[in-house]
């Protein structure tokens, strides 16, 4: 079982009134954890493999991934090989200029990075900010999602090098 340990101990709380309630009733206070820009203490995930069967826990052995507000696994950001001998997952900085899949071995928590794509401006794996990422891990290669060139584009990598194969898709 794939999930995460998600670690919001510094980040800051944030209060949202909810001024007429849908059963009428007073104000309710609603608190949360929130970064804002500029915070240094932000919501993290590490990553966590679980053998329920033996009681295994295996931790990824890197740092953990900015989880805004949604879960990595639940976003599509974290998934099984089809195999189950590999995690694959996309992480990214805070300036959202980099994107980079990596893949962790279940049973040590090893973790290798596959390839990265960094650019000037946002690097999104998706013309759609919550659709799932147009990354496909196959048996030797990875489609990769990329708008480097100003137009959506698939592209192949080798899966064990991380080197580009080619452009799959081309034009407007």
């Amino acid at each position: 079982m794939l999930t995460h340990r998600t670690d919001e101990r510094s980040v800051r709380q944030t209060h949202l009134l909810e001024a007429g309630p849908a059963d009428g009733g007073a104000p309710r206070l609603h608190t949360q954890r929130f970064a804002h820009p500029g915070d240094e203490a932000v919501p993290l995930a590490e990553l966590v493999v679980l053998d329920v069967a033996t009681g295994t826990v295996v931790r990824a052995r890197a740092e953990p991934l900015l989880m805004s507000q949604m879960s990595p696994i639940t976003i599509k950001w974290a998934w099984w090989a089809p195999d189950g001998s590999a995690v694959y997952y996309l992480d990214r900085p805070r300036d959202l200029r980099t994107l980079t899949l990596h893949r962790l071995d279940p049973a040590t928590g090893e973790v290798a990075t596959v390839l990265s794509e960094s650019g000037g401006t946002r690097v999104e794996p998706n013309q759609w900010q919550y659709e799932p990422p147009i990354v496909q891990v196959l048996a030797d290669e990875v489609l990769w999602y990329s708008q480097r060139d100003g137009w959506g584009h698939l592209y192949c990598y080798d899966l064990r090098t991380g080197e580009l194969l080619g452009q799959v898709t081309s034009g407007q």
